[in-house]
């Protein structure tokens, strides 16, 4: 499992504060929120990528075919328990990458959901979901909670739920073109969702997709 201290960034990186001033504004549209947040997401892939993800796909649609025909629970316990030593084994492998074990505890909770299946794109679907949470959700919650933007946890959830109603679809088309890319550096996020109006967003979004 992921370490405590290693599950959430401390603070922003610079390529996610545009995002953050955006929806603490409550005059700016979710949507804007949403393409803020696509251009770092689509970075950070681009720049790090998420090593052994083929891999743990692998594991993954292993563990669901052949899940299938274990009905003995001893046994299942017993897959189950193997499949993640083989995930864990992989991180320590890649020498513990960051976005390698977020992406090993996505796995981990689709085989706890005992989803059966896995449709294309669903892993990694589910990976920049969880890129966001940690680098972008975990720490802007614990932020507007400790500005007073936020009263509480659940005040400044229900932030992020806004956003993340527009979302998904947007997150569905990076990992899309995430699993068809062939080279990595081409990684280009989807068009937005808003259109860009003002020179200096034009400017701002540029150096953060550079």
């Amino acid at each position: 499992m992921v370490a405590e201290n290693d599950r959430f960034e401390k603070s922003f990186k610079p390529r996610w504060r545009k995002a953050y001033r955006l929806l603490l504004n409550p005059e700016v549209a979710p949507s804007e929120v949403v393409d803020a947040l696509m251009t770092p997401l689509t970075r950070t892939l681009r720049e790090d990528d998420v090593p052994g993800r083929v891999e743990m796909r692998q594991i993954l649609n292993d563990y669901v075919r052949r899940s299938q025909a274990i009905t003995d629970p001893v046994a299942q316990a017993a897959k189950l328990v193997e499949v993640f030593d083989s995930l864990d084994t992989l991180v320590r492998n890649l020498e513990g990458h960051r976005n390698s074990k977020i992406a090993a505890e996505v796995a981990k909770s689709m085989i706890v959901e005992n989803d059966r299946t896995v449709p294309a794109g669903g892993f990694e679907e589910r990976i920049c979901s969880a890129l966001l949470e940690h680098y972008f959700f975990a720490i802007a919650r614990a932020n507007m909670v400790s500005e007073g933007v936020a009263a509480n946890q659940i005040e400044a959830m229900n932030a992020q739920i806004s956003v993340e109603q527009k979302l998904r679809p947007q997150l569905m088309k990076l990992a899309e073109r995430y699993v068809n890319v062939t080279d990595i550096r081409s990684l280009r996020a989807p068009n937005r969702l808003t259109p860009k109006t003002l020179t200096r967003d034009l400017l701002e979004d540029d150096l953060l997709a550079a």
